[in-house]
Formats: C-alpha cells, sequence, structure tokens
C-alpha cells in the first residue's frame, strides 16, 4: 500500500470532528481492516473475508474475495442506507483497485498514487501526511 498512514489519526479525527464518515475500503483481509477500526475509529471497513472454522480460529481458506469493484458497491451501499448523494462523497486511494471507487464519488484524491489512479483522481497529492489531504479537498481546504 502506498498510501501514507502518517497522519491518519488527524485525519480521521478531522473528518469525525465535521460529522463525515471515513470508511477503509480495502481488498485486504478484513481483521486486518477491522484492527485499523478500533485502533482509528473508521466508520466502517470492508476486504477479504477468512474462512473461520467451528473452533472460530481461521482455516487459511478465503470465503469471500473483495476486488475493486466490490470497493466501489461497499461505498455506494454505505451512501445508500444513510441516504448520502454519492456526488458528495471523497475517496482518497492510492491504486488501480480504487479506480471504480473514483469514478462513483463526487470527489477523488489519488495520495502517492500509481499512475492508474492518478489518471482518474480529481486531484493527485505526493505527501508524507495524510493530512495534506484537505488542502485540495473543496470545502475541507486548510
Amino acid at each position: 500500500m502506498r498510501t501514507c498512514a502518517l497522519g491518519i489519526q488527524a485525519t480521521l479525527a478531522r473528518l469525525q470532528s465535521t460529522g463525515i464518515d471515513a470508511l477503509l475500503c480495502t481488498v485486504t483481509w478484513r481483521f486486518a481492516a477491522e484492527c485499523f477500526q478500533q485502533w482509528y475509529g473508521f466508520a466502517a471497513v470492508s476486504g477479504t473475508e477468512i474462512e473461520e472454522g467451528p473452533d472460530g480460529r481461521f482455516t487459511g481458506k478465503v470465503a469471500r474475495h473483495f476486488d475493486k469493484y466490490d470497493k466501489r458497491d461497499f461505498v455506494v451501499e454505505h451512501c445508500r442506507r444513510r441516504g448520502i448523494d454519492l456526488s458528495t462523497c471523497i475517496a482518497v486511494g492510492d491504486s488501480h483497485s480504487d479506480v471504480p471507487m473514483f469514478e462513483a464519488v463526487g470527489f477523488s484524491v489519488a495520495l502517492n498514487a500509481t499512475d492508474a489512479a492518478k489518471a482518474v483522481a480529481s486531484v493527485s497529492v505526493n505527501s508524507g501526511t495524510m493530512v495534506d489531504i484537505f488542502s485540495v479537498i473543496p470545502g475541507l481546504v486548510t
């Protein structure tokens, strides 16, 4: 993952203080995303699910894959349930797996991103801290 984790706590705190839901949309393991949710307070998380056996232990088998279209669909469904217009949503990402999500929302930031993500993002930022996204997001400019 190229996106900078530095500043994530300050970024999420600022979003939460303004009533903005922060979602962690990832194709990595959901259990790892749930750790980030506990640490930083994401409103919801996604991810590839690993199968659990009857004893509660992971079997090592994938129970559900999660791909770039699932990331987009996760955001779309979250917004639908809350009555949020996708045109008012902001997505931040760093790779080709963020492209469908970038295309679905009103504004997108490619943070320390691949060329594929930069090509479809509203803006691109190269920075050592996630907090710098606020300098380019309309209405959240520092």
